[in-house]
């Protein structure tokens, strides 16, 4: 998700191993109604060194501050609301990951816990009673139209806005979390990109309202989810009304199932459906085939809590073999994993 960008300075103090930000990061133009349940705060910091031209510097990705040209040293992400969608407050300690090594990534919390000697950041947020309720989705729009029903032009824009790729693997840094945040966006992007993204709302738009035509058509699912930007809470009505009306209608394979599973989509719910849908139709011998990349998917999960882990503890009690393939794709996961190393670990 998109979201918008507080920061705060500090000098270092020469000889002190600590820095201090005696200052409250303020994110005036963000409604937590707003906010989608896995929203998290990524923590960037920045510095500036004295010598730019070293090639371990510039081999960082760099950012310009009131006119001061920086340096991305380190990151780290926390999530905004736990599992059962309180917001979190109190005092958090985040490892930091160093970014020379390892990518920013947003889609879940993460932070460094295999570095014992990494440097860690202190966080202190306000305790408020805030949380997100369960929410209903829509019952009362079951799809009544027909994809014939439409024009043939109509017919003809739809099938090629259905089966273009670029759509299908825009990537989840454009998926805005409300609409105020979508207009300031929209004001970030450079001058001779607009035209094109301009372009591409219009699709989107066009997709999104006619997304009752494409209930029956395979492998449409992913794409439709794509092409609703805006994936705050009031949105998730309709969006896991669509989801329900789609699994009512006809039956989702493999490779659409695994498609919702990809980062582009971090909402548990639709996680989890993904999840039910496969645990439901995947036979022990298919379970094996898909086990690498089922390893793979669940550390996008927002949390700890999905049902497809359950569900392989499950069958490796009740297979050997499944428990046999398991543990030694876990074992090597665990010698090449380094962010990811804690879902697999636990």
């Amino acid at each position: 998700m998109t979201g918008l960008m507080s920061f705060v300075r500090s000098i270092y103090p020469e000889g002190s191993s600590q820095v201090s930000f005696n200052e409250q990061l303020v994110f005036n133009d963000i409604h937590l109604r707003e906010l989608q349940r896995e929203a998290l705060l990524l923590f960037e910091i920045y510095a500036s060194f004295v010598d730019e031209a070293d090639s371990s510097v510039t081999s960082l990705v760099s950012e310009v501050f009131d006119g001061i040209s920086m340096r991305l040293v380190g990151w780290c992400s926390q999530a905004l609301f736990d599992h059962e969608h309180n917001i979190i407050g109190g005092e958090h300690y985040l490892g930091i990951i160093d970014a020379a090594t390892t990518a920013r990534t947003g889609f879940y919390s993460l932070r460094n816990i295999l570095d014992h000697n990494c440097p860690i950041l202190t966080i202190s947020l306000p305790n408020q009673p805030f949380y997100l309720p369960k929410i209903q989705a829509r019952k009362d729009m079951l799809a009544t139209e027909k994809f014939s029903d439409m024009s043939l032009d109509e017919q003809k824009y739809l099938n090629q806005l259905i089966n273009l790729h670029n759509l299908l693997l825009t990537d989840h840094s454009v998926m805005i979390t409300n609409e105020s945040s979508m207009n300031i966006w929209t004001q970030q992007i450079p001058a001779n990109m607009l035209d094109k993204d301009c372009e591409l709302s219009s699709e989107r738009y066009f997709l999104w309202s006619h997304r009752h035509y494409l209930i029956d058509k395979p492998r449409s699912l992913s794409t439709l989810l794509k092409s609703r930007l805006v994936w705050d809470y009031s949105s998730l009505i309709d969006i896991y009304g669509l989801i329900n009306e789609i699994d009512q209608r006809r039956n989702l394979d493999e490779t659409e199932l695994f498609e919702l599973l990809l980062p582009a989509f971090p909402d548990m719910h639709v996680r989890s459906f993904a999840y039910q849908s496969l645990i439901s139709r995947l036979k022990p011998h298919e379970l094996i085939i898909y086990l690498p990349q089922i390893l793979q998917i669940i550390k996008f999960d927002y949390n700890y809590s999905s049902p497809m882990l359950k569900y392989l503890l499950e069958q490796s009690m009740n297979d050997y073999r499944i428990a046999h393939k398991l543990y030694w794709h876990l074992r090597q996961l665990l010698l090449t994993e380094t962010v990811h190393f804690i879902r697999y670990y636990y």
